[in-house]
């Protein structure tokens, strides 16, 4: 299995790969060559710096903070609050109820979802 130099195809071509797999064996090397494609922190070895050209950054506590330019905050319970994309600049802002469970998500462009009795 020779993957090409750039990352975004080289995910494409293990994404082929993937739905031919017969073996135990090309399972292994599938997911091997995969993990090679990514970088993680020294001292978070689970956590993912990069995959391909995306990059990820996190908080002191494990949240993940950027992911590819996205921002991501959090609430004190660890919860995500805002997400917004850099591209676009759009934001989507998550609200919680005393027990931590989520109850409504609204958009910058103004629409509303409420999850009721979760």
């Amino acid at each position: 299995m020779q993957p090409s130099a750039q990352p975004t195809t080289q995910l494409l071509n293990y994404l082929v790969l993937l739905q031919n797999i017969q073996t135990l064996e090309q399972y292994q090397t599938f997911c091997y060559n995969l993990y090679l494609l990514a970088t993680y922190y020294a001292n978070k070895p689970h956590a993912l710096k990069s995959a391909g050209n995306r990059n990820y950054t996190y908080d002191s506590v494990g949240n993940t903070v950027n992911r590819n330019g996205d921002t991501i905050t959090y609430n004190p319970l660890n919860k995500p609050a805002t997400l917004t994309n850099h591209l676009n600049n759009k934001t989507v802002t998550f609200t919680y109820g005393a027990g931590g469970q989520r109850y409504m998500k609204q958009t910058s462009d103004g629409k509303y979802t409420f999850y009721l009795g979760k």
